[in-house]
């Protein structure tokens, strides 16, 4: 996928991505490397569908591992890939992290799985 991080923001969110030190680069190929993970093109990743699975997963992922794993970018930022408000990002962030608490969840193996092909990937 060839999707560029700043696809469909207007110029002046643009502009505050790049005052705040955001790398491009890594979070492009975080997000690329979630589409392919699940299986989704990045215009369907910023929709406003709600289906776990293939929608919300991917977008929980993409800010926990922002805010885990990459250069610090207010998270009212990274809502605007998705045109989502900080609050969601805060709560998708919160449930992630709640689910790490359960080792043994399906669901928290398959993430922690991403997680490790994340880092050896990007």
């Amino acid at each position: 996928m060839n999707a560029v991080i700043y696809a469909g923001l207007p110029i002046h969110d643009q502009e505050k991505i790049k005052r705040y030190g955001l790398k491009k680069s890594d979070l492009n190929a975080l997000l690329t490397f979630l589409c392919e993970e699940f299986n989704i093109t990045y215009e369907e990743l910023r929709s406003r569908v709600r289906t776990h699975e293939t929608h919300i997963y991917p977008r929980r992922l993409f800010y926990y591992f922002a805010t885990e794993y990459f250069t610090y970018t207010p998270l009212k930022t990274l809502g605007m890939y998705f045109n989502q408000d900080h609050a969601t990002v805060v709560h998708s962030i919160k449930r992630v992290r709640d689910l790490y608490r359960f080792p043994n969840d399906p669901l928290c193996i398959r993430f922690k799985k991403i997680e490790e092909r994340m880092k050896k990937t990007i």
